[in-house]
């Protein structure tokens, strides 16, 4: 092990691809990059063309069906 800390980022998304862009966007800005990205899409079908531009990121996307945060964040925790 390396001793850097092996970091999880959980992004929660709705309809939202600007904002999504702005946080995963923030993410890979980071000086210490996250293990891996799991991005929650609660049916909103959000535009991933945009990640072409993030190399830096491990991300999994899952589409969810929960119609609330919690319930999409929950979902993308599970593999975490």
């Amino acid at each position: 092990m390396s001793g850097l800390p092996r970091l999880s980022v959980i992004v929660v998304t709705h309809k939202r691809p600007l904002l999504l862009a702005d946080a995963l966007c923030s993410v890979a800005a980071q000086t210490l990059l996250p293990f891996e990205v799991r991005l929650a899409d609660d049916g909103g079908a959000a535009s991933l063309d945009f990640l072409a531009h993030l190399p830096l990121l491990e991300l999994t996307a899952l589409t969810v069906a929960c119609g609330q945060a919690a319930g999409a964040r929950n979902e993308a925790a599970k593999g975490a």
